[in-house]
């Protein structure tokens, strides 16, 4: 089976919040590592795993904050003074 004895690493980048979050996975979906670093100290946890698949969560783009335009709300029928959206 491709990738059974890799380690499944996923990394949140937090928008730019330091640090990044990170967890691994093994084939059986079994948690090895949750923990929480700077760049470097996950790329070396990650450097340190023979063989990894790795997915990184992260924002399309930086947010613009249009959701807070009563405008932009109600194009989507959102409630003009509601949280709903937020």
């Amino acid at each position: 089976m491709l990738f059974a004895d890799a380690v499944y690493v996923g990394i949140d980048p937090t928008a730019g919040v330091r640090p990044m979050y990170y967890a691994a996975l093994d084939a059986d979906l079994r948690l090895l590592a949750l923990d929480k670093g700077n760049m470097e100290a996950v790329l070396a946890f990650i450097g340190g795993l023979e063989a990894a698949v790795v997915g990184i969560d992260a924002p399309q783009s930086p947010n613009k904050g249009l959701m807070r335009q009563m405008e932009v709300r109600r194009l989507f029928n959102l409630r003009p003074r509601g949280q709903t959206w937020g």
